[in-house]
């Protein structure tokens, strides 16, 4: 059966058990398709000023193809034609969408599309009668050597890794929070051996020279992006406040291993000044206030009072909190995890929170997705020493009652706790990772030496190192007017929702769009393209050969991930990190089932 199969069995499931929720699902789907079907005022507006605005910069006849993914991120998509455009001027090329759906299915995002220059439409898994037969027979092949997550991990073809796509792409389809090798697992499975298939066909037999898509993760675009890497095809992930060239996996993420380094190179008033901001913004962000830092949020835990009644139980125990993460979204993004999954990791703490004799805490993501209570209890079982706390409890409350260590995978707790004087353990690689102001353990057997023994965890914390990297993090890479005057603007005006999914997107952007704003952006990716550099942020083109931190791994394509830079030992790969923790977890825990 199709993954698509298995879902709508999964969706008539819910009538029985969720019955209000079916039929406000299936709501919001017919809303959905009549959107996608019909085009609005605002689509019809932008569509007719795209025409005006790319008449002629690309050429529907070249033999040069510049790939660009179709996706639903409407507030994305001026940022995509802008550099499909700009590049495909340079390269003499035409344009050409790609996705998972016939163009027929999405009418108005096609039109837009269309309007941007793209000549046509292809659709991944729609495979020839050959290619179906291939298909077919590397999935015999292939699948009874799948026992555990691990081989699924290691899973490639020709040196082309598709195992992390499939295995991530399998939690978020099916709302799963581990891999279960049910036949949902094998639907996944054959779907992205069919994408390989027709992706390396695609490639080999036409001229592509530049690709640009919305992620660099699961099925939908990362196999044709690994596959790309390996056949130096560049790829570029254009955004509204950044572009990324990517030219191995987990590019996008390994500007954390630069972020010191970068911030070291800038003048001295430029430095005092950037942690001046920053250390505003935090205060302000402690006093709950977004001013347009973290637009992918609805509500701050920070506005929450501190209460009277008291969360944590007195006692002179170590307090433990554990921040958890989405189950079902790319727990690889970043590369480097020391687990396969959040559920993994989780269930890893429960089993060394039996063992120690701390006070231990667990709040969730404040915007939790359906199932993650479900999960939670799952894992904690009946008599667990690890307490729920609600997801809405002040941080400041948690301190204020002694919470001493703060443990995560890759959270933005690295940086919002140690501003509180606050230890944070990571399980892997992270957005801190370049500064001294938290812990990442380099392999499994210290981070549970870490965890035996947490009051020995206990560093001084330099404030102006949280400030520096919040900075980086919120200024030096998110480039405000990149594309539009202010996308922060924009957002703070109809929320992140709204920038994706909301056709009132196309309003904002057409009433701030000005000739002066156009060329400049125009002028700002063409000397990014011509620089041959790796991003487009604050300061211009950069790249990561110049930090000494990742030189050798970009020399290297055959390593999977980036190094990872530690002030207190030798450099080593996120990559080494990760794949030997992962081993040692499934040997340790059987948690391959």
């Amino acid at each position: 059966m199709s993954v698509q199969g298995f879902k709508n069995i999964n969706n008539l499931k819910n009538l029985f058990v969720n019955p209000m929720g079916f039929i406000s699902k299936g709501l919001l789907k017919i809303k959905t398709l009549v959107n996608e079907f019909r085009i609005d005022g605002s689509t019809q507006a932008m569509i007719t000023h795209n025409r005006k605005l790319w008449k002629g910069w690309a050429n529907p006849k070249a033999d040069n193809i510049v790939l660009v993914e179709m996706h639903h991120s409407l507030g994305t998509l001026t940022a995509d034609f802008y550099f499909t455009n700009v590049f495909a001027r340079k390269k003499n090329a035409r344009i050409v969408s790609f996705g998972r759906f016939r163009w027929n299915r999405k009418r108005a995002l096609h039109a837009l599309y269309k309007s941007g220059n793209a000549a046509e439409h292809i659709t991944a898994h729609e495979l020839s009668a050959a290619q179906e037969k291939r298909c077919r027979e590397l999935f015999s092949r292939i699948r009874p050597s799948l026992k555990t997550k691990q081989d699924v991990f290691d899973l490639a073809f020709d040196g082309v890794n598709i195992g992390i796509d499939v295995f991530e792409t399998y939690l978020r389809e099916f709302n799963k929070p581990t891999l279960y090798f049910d036949a949902q697992f094998d639907s996944i499975l054959e779907w992205a051996i069919g994408v390989y298939i027709y992706w390396s066909d695609y490639l080999q037999a036409n001229k592509v020279v530049g690709i640009a898509v919305s992620h660099d993760c699961y099925i939908d675009c990362n196999i044709l992006n690994r596959l790309a890497y390996k056949m130096k095809i560049p790829v570029f992930i254009p955004w509204y406040f950044s572009i990324v060239r990517c030219s191995r996996p987990h590019t996008w993420s390994a500007r954390f291993l630069a972020y010191k380094r970068w911030f070291d190179q800038m003048t001295d008033e430029v430095q005092k000044a950037a942690v001046i901001k920053a250390k505003a913004q935090i205060e302000k962000r402690f006093q709950g206030k977004f001013e347009g830092d973290i637009w992918y949020m609805k509500v701050s835990a920070y506005q929450q009072p501190v209460s009277d009644k008291r969360v944590l139980r007195e006692s002179n125990k170590l307090k433990v909190l554990i921040c958890t993460h989405c189950f079902f979204d790319s727990p690889q993004y970043y590369g480097g995890m020391l687990f396969h999954d959040f559920h993994d990791w989780l269930s890893f703490l429960a089993r060394i929170a039996q063992k120690t004799d701390y006070d231990w805490y667990l709040k969730t993501h404040p915007h939790p997705r359906p199932g993650t209570d479900e999960v939670i209890r799952s894992i904690l079982g009946e008599n667990s020493p690890i307490t729920v706390i609600p997801s809405a409890t002040s941080p400041h409350q948690l301190v204020k009652e002694g919470v001493s260590h703060v443990l995560t995978v890759y959270g933005t707790v690295g940086h919002e706790y140690p501003a509180m004087g606050v230890q944070v353990v990571n399980a892997g690689y992270n957005p801190h990772i370049a500064f001294n102001f938290n812990w990442t353990p380099k392999n499994l057997k210290e981070y549970e030496s870490w965890l035996m023994d947490l009051s020995s965890i206990n560093k001084k914390i330099d404030l102006n190192e949280v400030y520096q990297f919040y900075f980086m993090y919120h200024y030096y890479s998110v480039v405000d007017d990149l594309i539009f005057p202010s996308a922060k603007a924009i957002l703070a005006k109809i929320g992140q929702a709204g920038m994706d999914t909301s056709t009132k997107v196309f309003s904002c952007i057409l009433q701030d769009w000005n000739k002066d704003q156009h060329q400049k952006v125009i002028d700002k990716i063409e000397r990014y393209i011509d620089a041959d550099k790796d991003f487009l942020y604050l300061k211009g083109p950069i790249s990561l050969k110049e930090n000494e931190f990742v030189k050798d791994a970009l020399c290297n394509p055959s390593r999977m991930d980036f190094p990872i830079r530690r002030n207190d030992g030798p450099h080593q790969t996120s990559g080494d990190i990760g794949r030997r923790a992962r081993g040692e977890v499934e040997a340790f825990n059987g948690l391959s089932a």
